[in-house]
């Protein structure tokens, strides 16, 4: 045998030296200048699975380890966690699930917003959810934009009033149930009405 030839590291089948991959597993064939004889890569194969074992004993080891950590870890911030942080995710919980006497309505709102926004009267629906100032400024807004649309009726100013009307119809329809969505969770989150 010449000492050109190698053989395969991952079947250990003798290669030709112009040969790149191991015809009898595909293995591409590693660059070397060092001649390794057949019993020479049997002993390197030999280590490398005494070597594994370990590894594999040695990551395991680290799994069971880590696990044990992190259940301690848990045990201890359970022990630990104060009786003030359990109280108020109970209290928290205890919201979320019953709803409470401040608790305000996305479908009451919608439809107060809706209806009464079709009679003329926008801005009800930032009444019930106590923003006051807005509320009035849309339902003052709309009706004068409503009287004075319908006085110059008679005129074509009258019609692009009425008109001026259907944007605020429903921007106020919008924006109620917007501020009906940060009233609720600002009452579940501090148990007390936002102060608008």
């Amino acid at each position: 045998m010449s000492k050109s030839t190698s053989f395969c590291t991952n079947c250990g089948v003798s290669l030709k030296p112009t040969t790149k991959f191991c015809g009898s597993c595909g293995t591409k064939k590693e660059a070397t200048d060092e001649y390794v004889s057949p019993k020479q890569y049997k002993q390197i194969k030999k280590t490398e699975r005494m070597r594994e074992k370990p590894r594999k004993q040695e990551l395991k080891d680290y799994e069971e380890e880590y696990l044990s950590r992190l259940e301690s870890s848990s045990k201890s911030k359970s022990k630990t966690g104060s009786k003030q942080d359990s109280d108020y995710d109970a209290a928290r919980h205890r919201r979320s699930i019953e709803r409470p006497a401040g608790w305000k309505s996305e479908g009451t709102t919608l439809i107060l917003a809706i209806i009464l926004g079709i009679l003329g009267l926008s801005g009800v629906g930032h009444l019930y959810l106590g923003v006051i100032g807005r509320g009035v400024g849309i339902l003052i807004g709309g009706l004068v934009l409503l009287i004075v649309g319908a006085i110059t009726t008679m005129f074509v100013v009258g019609i692009f009033i009425l008109i001026a009307y259907i944007p605020l119809f429903i921007w106020q329809i919008i924006d109620a149930r917007r501020l009906c969505r940060q009233y609720n969770d600002y009452y579940e989150e501090y148990g007390e009405e936002p102060n608008w």
